[in-house]
């Protein structure tokens, strides 16, 4: 996999990029919606600031190669990768991530149930 950094991306480059996490103990502020971040891979421009003080930009492209104006996306919040194929393989690569850590989680909680014969 070759997962571009955000700092070797370069200002106005077109890349891919993508994202996934769920998180089920976290609740949105918009009535108990569970937190999820999820963005199949999709193309996209880094836009960075001047002074680097602060993240850049990832903007969607549209089908004639303009950049969206919408959903301002922190690059922070995003994976990169040069090619479609790599970022799906990123993308893949998160949500086994989340199975395992997810099953070992559900592991460790099974170990915590208790039997009549507990004390």
């Amino acid at each position: 996999m070759a997962e571009l950094q955000v700092k070797d991306i370069k200002n106005r480059e077109i890349v891919y990029g993508c994202a996934f996490n769920i998180d089920f103990d976290r609740h949105s502020w918009y009535g108990g919606q569970v937190v999820h971040n999820i963005c199949k891979p999709v193309k996209g421009m880094v836009k960075k600031p001047e002074d680097s003080s602060s993240y850049g930009r990832f903007y969607l492209l549209k089908r004639d190669g303009s950049t969206r104006q919408s959903g301002l996306i922190s690059t922070e919040s995003r994976h990169f990768a040069q090619t479609n194929e790599e970022c799906i393989e990123i993308y893949n690569q998160l949500i086994r991530d989340k199975i395992e850590k997810l099953r070992k989680i559900a592991d460790e909680l099974e170990n915590e149930l208790l039997t009549l014969h507990d004390e």
